[in-house]
């Protein structure tokens, strides 16, 4: 769902305008926003029943040394806070949005 906000401004003979965006944090089975990903595994905060967690993932790797999807392990397993949570969300969406330009 995407929504356009218009402010204008006729004394600065400017106009802002603004695209928002609601997005699904925690809407998969594991409860995991993915903050980032690559070949090798990724990195995903994950909503539990005692809180938040940040769990860096790694994947398999055949004889070729090519990762095996599926395979995944976590490596790391940190408790965070609300307030790093949001942040962390935060960060990772900016990043996205910067990607996109």
């Amino acid at each position: 769902m995407e929504e356009v906000k218009v402010s204008v401004n006729l004394k600065k003979g400017t106009a802002t305008v603004q695209r928002i965006n609601k997005v699904e944090l925690f809407k998969n089975p594991a409860k995991r926003f993915v903050i980032e990903s690559d070949g090798g595994g990724f990195s995903a905060l994950e909503k539990q029943e005692d809180g938040y967690h940040i769990f860096n993932y790694l994947r398999s790797r055949d004889s070729c040394g090519s990762p095996k999807y599926g395979t995944e392990k976590p490596i790391e397993d940190r408790k965070i806070t609300v307030k790093e949570a949001r942040e962390t969300i935060r960060e990772a969406l900016k990043a996205r949005l910067e990607e996109l330009r």
